[in-house]
């Protein structure tokens, strides 16, 4: 990041609205996006869990057919959502994206949009964890997400809300809003203090939601078997929504969401290309998870293989 010294900005925060309905009829997913920037005058910042700065995201990237991942990262995703059904903070955020990596290479909730978000990370294998966009790649995830927290961060906050509409679609609205407190070259990092200059107090952004279902029950021959994985990725609400921002301005983001009655399984898989979406879609199930990035952010953790030159 630029040095900005607040401790007050949301990665990710989840404030929607959930409401159960019958599945999905047909139909292909339709995406639209609109973004609008006004001056606003008053805006709080949220205090934040366990006096960290912000709420991270972690990005898990796993698979139901891989042995590592059934022995390493789906039961430590397990066990952070269940500590956060007891959390109402909730201070952190998951989102899994199933791969076919290992195995019969059979994951029935492996897509084409959870590889491409894969190779954008390019790990060499799951289990993975990009924490905070990349600013610590770990498979520890729970150790990963207390050191993420506590790192600087531009300070922003985010609120999300979605609306099932009853007929198999969601419409998302994220409201971004960047609480600048002044220029704040970071001295460490003299090579970028021309570029500190020339950006001023803004914020260049990007919102990514992405749409996760909870408790999918879905087969795993590693397994042998159904299992309950959480926090499946099934894709996004729209593209990504990109922008500046002075302090004390404002983003909304709007949505629609379809829920496909079909899945694009990657290359690799033991049935690839377009098939039936099995398991189903289940709406109640389904959140948005939303996640700012700071354009500017490059940060790196102390930890090993942060990734280089992604955004956080």
């Amino acid at each position: 990041m630029k040095g900005r010294f607040s401790a007050v900005c949301m990665v990710a925060v989840m404030l929607t609205t959930m409401l159960g309905a019958p599945l999905a009829a047909s139909g292909e997913v339709m995406q639209e996006t609109t973004t609008v920037s006004q001056e606003i005058t008053t805006t709080e910042p949220r205090d934040y869990p366990n006096g960290w700065t912000h709420r991270p995201v972690v990005e898990v990237f796993t698979s139901l057919s891989c042995a590592p991942c059934m022995s390493n990262s789906e039961p430590q995703v397990i066990a952070m959502h269940e500590s956060l059904k007891q959390d109402n903070s909730q201070p952190y955020t998951i989102v899994t994206f199933h791969q076919t990596n290992g195995g019969a290479g059979d994951d029935p909730t492996a897509s084409q949009e959870a590889k491409d978000r894969y190779n954008y990370y390019s790990p060499i294998g799951t289990p993975d964890g990009e924490i905070d966009g990349g600013y610590i790649q770990s498979q520890d995830l729970m150790a990963s997400v207390e050191e993420a927290g506590q790192r600087e961060v531009a300070p922003t906050t985010l609120n999300v809300t979605q609306t099932y509409n009853g007929e198999g679609a969601f419409t998302v609205t994220a409201t971004l809003v960047y609480l600048g407190e002044g220029f704040n070259p970071d001295l460490t990092d003299p090579t970028g203090i021309p570029q500190d200059i020339a950006d001023g107090d803004t914020l260049d952004y990007e919102i990514q939601l992405f749409m996760i279902e909870h408790d999918v029950y879905a087969f795993s021959s590693e397994h042998g078997g159904m299992v309950l994985t959480p926090m499946v990725y099934r894709g996004n609400a729209g593209q990504p929504a990109t922008g500046s921002l002075d302090a004390g301005q404002e983003a909304v983001v709007m949505a629609e969401w379809v829920i496909p009655s079909e899945i694009e399984h990657p290359s690799g898989h033991a049935t690839p290309g377009v098939m039936p979406m099995d398991p189903m879609v289940v709406p109640g199930n389904i959140e948005v998870v939303a996640v700012v990035y700071d354009q500017n952010d490059e940060a790196k953790s102390s930890s090993p293989n942060p990734k280089q030159g992604l955004i956080r």
